[in-house]
């Protein structure tokens, strides 16, 4: 059975008017591009301590080799 390989990234946003705008649609052609889904992206929040950012996605890829392929491309 595969295993799905997460990466859980905190945003740090200084425009989010604009990072909704110019990065994400790009962003999730690139996403998809190597295999990759947004399983979850909603505000940041902290139990404990302060949210180390505003905004938290997480994404599943089929693998940990598609997740280093989508980084290392140059349109990301």
């Amino acid at each position: 059975m595969p295993v799905s390989y997460y990466a859980i990234v905190n945003h740090m946003l200084e425009d989010p008017a604009r990072y909704g705008q110019d990065y994400i649609p790009g962003a999730m052609e690139v996403i998809a591009r190597h295999g990759g889904e947004v399983a979850a992206a909603a505000d940041a929040a902290a139990i404990e301590g302060t949210p180390p950012g505003p905004a938290a996605v997480i994404l599943t890829f089929p693998s940990e080799e598609a997740f280093r392929s989508f980084c290392d491309d140059p349109d990301y």
